[in-house]
């Protein structure tokens, strides 16, 4: 696993649970929300395994997924003016994980394998023993 997995599993679990408890004051285009929260939940699936593998894409995709669902959560709280300790909460944790995010991008890749300087070792099998003749 790649550092800060668990800190951005973490971040966008809360959030998504965050922006759900937003989506029910809604009185109308809940429908519309609930899909994009499930969308949400497949994009985020998709970047945390991007994390986890330690793939190129992971970080950068978790930064636009996060300005993505805080826009969302401040769509939501504009349209139903309510919870706003949710909305709060929300907004902290998306910027918790943009930051993180941003810095995670930033680093510079390794340079080379670290196994390599390692010396090759052969292994040679036994020579079978069989009948003279």
């Amino acid at each position: 696993m790649a550092r800060g997995f668990w800190r951005l599993l973490v971040i966008i679990g809360i959030a998504l649970l965050g922006s759900l408890l937003l989506e029910r004051g809604l009185n109308s285009h809940y429908v519309l929300e609930l899909y994009l929260l499930l969308l949400g939940v497949i994009i985020s699936i998709i970047v945390l395994m991007g994390v986890a593998w330690g793939k190129r894409w992971g970080w950068p995709l978790a930064a636009v997924f996060l300005s993505l669902l805080t826009l969302n959560a401040m769509v939501v709280y504009l349209s139903i003016r309510a919870a706003f300790l949710t909305f709060e909460i929300v907004i902290a944790l998306c910027l918790m994980g943009l930051v993180m995010a941003f810095l995670r991008a930033t680093q510079p890749e390794p340079v080379g394998d670290p196994l390599a300087t390692l010396p090759k070792m052969e292994f040679k099998a036994p020579k079978k023993k069989g009948r003279k003749k």
